[in-house]
């Protein structure tokens, strides 16, 4: 593992985030008034950082991801409308459970 590598990553990782979350105060779907590809395309790799954010490894990181809910509360609240979905129970990795 190489932390300056991935304190670098997560830099850019959060710039993104933030810009996400900016644009997410004005509208509760990345694109648009309504749930679209953009949604469906970027879902998955933010629940994938997240989840690498909250492994014991990455703790000493101190990534600044999480919580995500105070770092970046309009993205948090989109995933919640995204895993709220009819059928989204369904697509879940089980082995994330």
């Amino acid at each position: 593992m190489k932390p300056k590598k991935i304190q670098e990553a997560a830099q850019t990782v959060r710039a993104e985030l933030k810009r996400i979350d900016r644009d997410l105060s004005g509208s509760s779907w990345l694109v648009g008034k309504q749930l679209s590809a953009a949604d469906i395309s970027l879902f998955p790799l933010v629940q994938t950082i997240l989840r690498a954010a909250g492994k014991d490894a990455a703790k000493p990181l101190k990534l600044e991801l999480l919580p995500l809910a105070e770092t970046f509360p309009n993205v948090s609240a989109w995933l919640k409308r995204i895993e709220a979905l009819a059928g989204y129970e369904r697509t879940y990795p089980p082995h994330w459970r």
